[in-house]
């Protein structure tokens, strides 16, 4: 539905709420469970509990289906995740394949393309952003960044540009300069922040020290708020009503 432009708005806001049926539910369920059976006899590091490097890289989940549903379990489980993950995958290529093509290489490079060549773009693009989220995941998984990592850092990189997102939607008088600085700046103090904090408290970065919960929470603040103050501050000293009807 992310591929369609006259549908994007709604698709976005209908996937973003169904999305919280992962944490509220599927997550919450198992995670409490694996704290409930950790030191039961069929729990699967019995008499063991997991390691952080287990709950790190999302095992939790799979060891509570293990211990109450056994192999079958183990294999549901797979099942959902391996779904998830192709289907998050295939929005991903299709959605950064109509950016690449629509509102980069027609705008800008070829506006007079002709379908079949917007076709054959969006094909090139798509192998492109294939082949470079798989070359980041074999790079991530050698150095030693797990899920852990990745979601607790992930929050500072897209912060800066939660709330310029939310008000491209809502707020007419939010201007282009605005919707611009307020990511960048957010990404800039976000990652500031983030290292002073590791630095400061630990005395050292490290994928350790950067994945901390103190140096994670300050970047993720840091970006969140002064995107929403840079975009709102430049917007209001350089108002732009937005024509909605373009849309």
């Amino acid at each position: 539905v992310a591929s369609r432009p006259t549908t994007a708005v709604k698709a976005y806001v209908m996937g973003g709420l169904a999305w919280f049926a992962i944490p509220f539910g599927f997550a919450t369920t198992l995670g409490l469970a694996a704290v409930a059976l950790a030191d039961h006899p069929q729990f699967p590091t019995y008499p063991n509990l997991p390691s952080e490097s287990d709950i790190s890289a999302g095992l939790a989940s799979a060891l509570s289906a293990s211990a109450l549903l056994g192999t079958h379990g183990a294999v549901a489980l797979l099942l959902s995740l391996f779904l998830a993950v192709t289907s998050c995958a295939s929005a991903e290529l299709i959605a950064v394949s109509s950016v690449l093509t629509f509102d980069i290489y027609k705008a800008y490079f070829n506006p007079s393309a002709s379908p079949s060549r917007l076709i054959t773009v969006s094909k090139i693009c798509i192998c492109i952003f294939g082949l470079t989220m798989s070359i980041f995941a074999v790079i991530w998984n050698l150095i030693g960044i797990d899920l852990g990592w990745l979601f607790l850092v992930m929050g500072l990189i897209i912060g800066g540009a939660v709330f310029p997102m939310a008000f491209s939607i809502t707020w007419t008088g939010q201007s282009k300069a605005g919707a611009i600085a307020g990511p960048i700046s957010g990404l800039c103090a976000g990652i500031i922040a983030w290292l002073v904090t590791a630095q400061q408290y630990f005395g050292e970065l490290t994928i350790a020290s950067t994945g901390h919960e103190y140096s994670t929470l300050a970047g993720n603040m840091a970006a969140i708020f002064t995107g929403l103050i840079v975009t709102v501050v430049v917007s209001l000293c350089k108002p732009q009503n937005f024509d909605w009807a373009i849309t």
